[in-house]
């Protein structure tokens, strides 16, 4: 993904509304929300670092995902 993608991408949401992480693992059906993050200024491009939380299996969160506005 370029920086442009992500911007273009990011342009079509309300600018104060929030932004959801969720990492997934499709081999072990798992999901990990993000508990923390931080981004990286000093860098040749844009680098951003999550800290995911415990594993969460797919089939619990399915709805929520789904219902993600």
């Amino acid at each position: 993904m370029t920086c442009k993608e992500l911007i273009e991408y990011l342009s079509g949401f309300e600018p104060d509304s929030k932004v959801g992480i969720l990492e997934i693992n499709p081999e072990t059906r798992e999901a990990h929300y993000a508990k923390k993050y931080q981004l990286l200024t000093d860098a040749g491009g844009a680098v951003m670092f999550f800290e995911l939380g415990d594993a969460v299996p797919l089939d619990d969160i399915a709805e929520e995902v789904e219902a993600a506005p």
